[in-house]
């Protein structure tokens, strides 16, 4: 996973061992490299628990997230600068249906410079927001659902500044036609309008991402194909400006 975990303004790495509930940490340096940092947290008691990185109190570092998928318990680590604190347990669980198999993202969605969290349940097409409190979570409900704008082929998602406006937006991917879809959030609610793009790398197997390649404030759109020549990373530049709709 990829943050700026000390607020020095320059991207690390941290790598989550959930087998043994550790966390990894390579600080980035001025001059483009990588410096490793050693453990920056052992947590045994949170082993097979999943790990994202977002800031979730505003102090401009990225913490970490661990979310146990199967009883919906979430937990916040806190950076210190020098490794993370140990987790601090949310009273709030996130609720979902029993067997069911949600997917999360991080993202600040309604502009207020913490990281919030998205839940999305493939099996009813919702996405749930959660928006961060500074050390907790509060739900909002239901941003948007595929089954109501007749986007029933979504396979993932990213939440990502697509128009540079300071909230995060949802991305779409429909991998099997190759239709990536913004729904743009205003700050309560994402779309309904829906801007699709492609099809661009239909029937792929690709991993998504999204990055900020030309600082316009705007991610543009990266997907990784690791099984392809030895690994291929195609790139979509952003070229969308709202600004002069």
């Amino acid at each position: 996973m990829v943050g700026d975990f000390n607020g020095d303004g320059i991207d690390d790495i941290t790598v989550w061992y959930s087998q043994l509930g550790q966390c990894h940490v390579a600080l980035g340096t001025a001059e483009g490299g990588m410096h490793p940092s050693g453990v920056w947290l052992h947590s045994p008691d949170y082993a097979d628990w999943d790990a994202h990185t977002g800031d979730f109190n505003g102090n401009g570092r990225d913490d970490l997230l661990l979310w146990n998928r199967a009883s919906g318990l979430v937990a916040l680590a806190f950076s210190d600068l020098h490794g993370f604190r140990q987790p601090l347990l949310q009273t709030e669980r996130i609720q979902y249906d029993p067997g069911t198999t949600p997917t999360l993202d991080i993202g600040d969605v309604n502009g207020d410079g913490l990281d919030d969290l998205v839940l999305w349940h493939p099996s009813s097409g919702i996405f749930e927001v959660w928006v961060g409190q500074g050390g907790r979570f509060n739900y909002e409900g239901v941003w948007f659902r595929t089954d109501a704008s007749q986007l029933d082929s979504i396979t993932s998602f990213r939440v990502t500044d697509m128009d540079g406006d300071g909230c995060d937006d949802l991305l779409l991917m429909d991998r099997v036609q190759g239709y990536w879809y913004i729904m743009y959030s205003s700050g309560k609610t994402f779309g309904p309008e829906a801007s699709r793009f492609g099809p661009w790398l239909p029937g792929k197997e690709i991993l998504p991402l999204t990055l900020d390649l030309a600082g316009s404030g705007r991610a543009s759109l990266l997907a990784w194909s690791p099984d392809q020549s030895g690994g291929i990373l195609d790139v979509a530049i952003n070229t969308l400006d709202r600004t002069r709709i």
